[in-house]
């Protein structure tokens, strides 16, 4: 055993390098890692879709105000809106945090109005269709779920304004309204042809064959009916333009068309009324809040609640690419996830080791995930999905760094010996032969070329 010094923190530079650590002592070899480990291919990690938990404040407020008028949005020539655009629900929270929220007034939600976006897209469905009957639209209300605890409280007719629920619909919020189709769609065809009519006007190309122009130009991201769903956060449902493409599932809704808003379409902000599609600013940073959900803030510190339950005791990292920018985290369920500038989250369905966080850099080809996997082991992930196993044992606590290095990449890691490593693209691993200080990790930098 060598002891470096007694300083807390050593620094190599040479040919390059540049690495951050901290120092404790040279160690031996890097040991090989067990059968168990290195190969274990994840089939051991549950992969549920992640809870996510609202936060019990909002950061974000909008007046309802007047009700905007529209045209057919296929006829709009802005700018169309991307794919995969999708805001969470607020399934969870007290009245106060759900049913208030964007500056809805006690007024507002005794009359069931919803944000002025959905009432507007309400308003011209109800033109278009002649046998249109509003359901639900902006009531708060709970779904009735038939277990203890989801049977439907209703604000205010039988609970406060501090009434906590984890059953929400985006009802509560003002962002969906229900079509009701006169009748069972199981049972008549008549019933089951109104709805088809409406969810494939909504859906449908346009003249160049761009998918589903209206809920785009819109900011529809659901809609459910008759034990089929589509959802535009889903990679599949992005080619469906008819009732007849649509997933089947046990949703019923067989007496009405669900119809499920983004926050920008619901408040009116998307271009069916007039207003470009929105490009989200770089976030200056991003964080777990201490609600233990992930948050953005932009250059002018305008917070963004990105309404994804985050792993506590572990941190996002964030990387702009040519397209934007992505944002790699724990989810609350221990698996990877990313999200995009775009809002599109994906689950990556990668487990992660208690306590340790992702590191995220942009590549020629998109981005590049690294992380300790559940497995001990040190793991890499491409923008598309592509999942390496590295071989390489990692401390348990700790997490790498990943740079840009020349045309390439290099993983800064704590081995499982104590010891610095690093390890390029082609997984050359280099054992630099420096003690690092238990529950520490090391930190990596683009140094021209180099790192």
């Amino acid at each position: 055993m060598i002891k470096v010094s007694n300083r807390s923190v050593a620094r190599l530079t040479a040919a390059g390098l540049s690495l951050a650590f901290c120092s404790l002592q040279f160690a031996g070899a890097i040991p090989t890692v067990s059968a168990d480990g290195a190969n274990e291919e994840f089939s051991d990690v549950a992969v549920p879709t992640p809870d996510i938990p609202a936060s019990p404040y909002r950061v974000e407020r909008i007046a309802t105000g007047a009700t905007p008028g529209i045209g057919d949005p296929m006829t709009v020539t802005a700018p169309l809106e991307a794919q995969g655009t999708y805001d969470s629900q607020a399934t969870t929270g007290t009245v106060q945090d759900v049913c208030f929220a964007f500056g809805r007034t006690y007024d507002d939600i005794v009359n069931a109005r919803p944000l002025p976006g959905v009432r507007a897209a309400y308003d011209y469905v109800d033109k278009t269709f002649s046998w249109v009957t509003a359901g639900t639209m902006g009531n708060c209300r709970e779904r009735f779920s038939g277990g203890p605890g989801c049977d439907g409280q209703a604000y205010p007719t039988n609970v406060g304004p501090t009434f906590y629920s984890t059953c929400w619909s985006n009802h509560a919020a003002g962002r969906a309204f229900d079509v009701m189709v006169g009748g069972d769609a199981r049972y008549d065809s008549n019933v089951l042809g109104r709805g088809t009519s409406l969810v494939n006007w909504l859906l449908a190309p346009d003249g160049t064959g761009r998918q589903q122009v209206r809920a785009r130009r819109l900011g529809i991201q659901q809609i459910l009916f008759n034990d089929h769903c589509w959802s535009s956060d889903t990679t599949g449902d992005r080619t469906v333009t008819s009732y007849a493409q649509m997933r089947t599932c046990s949703v019923g809704h067989e007496n009405h068309v669900h119809v499920d808003f983004t926050i920008v379409g619901a408040k009116g902000l998307t271009s069916a009324y007039g207003t470009p599609p929105a490009v989200a600013p770089t976030p200056l940073a991003a964080f777990q809040a201490n609600t233990g959900v992930l948050y953005s803030v932009d250059p002018s510190n305008a917070p963004t609640n990105r309404g994804f339950g985050m792993m506590p005791g572990t941190t996002p990292a964030m990387a702009v690419t040519s397209t934007g920018y992505v944002i790699a985290f724990q989810a609350n369920t221990g698996v990877l996830h990313t999200i995009t500038q775009d809002g599109v989250l994906m689950n990556r369905g990668l487990g992660m080791k208690a306590g340790t966080s992702p590191t995220v850099v942009a590549t020629a080809s998109g981005y590049v995930v690294a992380f300790q996997a559940n497995t001990g082991v040190l793991w890499t992930m491409t923008e598309t999905g592509a999942a390496m196993n590295r071989g390489f044992g990692m401390r348990a606590g700790t997490s790498p760094s990943i740079a840009a290095s020349g045309t390439g990449y290099v993983v800064a890691f704590q081995a499982n010996t104590g010891v610095l490593w690093t390890m390029t693209q082609a997984g050359a691993g280099s054992n630099r032969g420096f003690g690092m200080l238990a529950g520490t990790s090391p930190s990596a930098a683009a140094v021209g070329s180099s790192y």
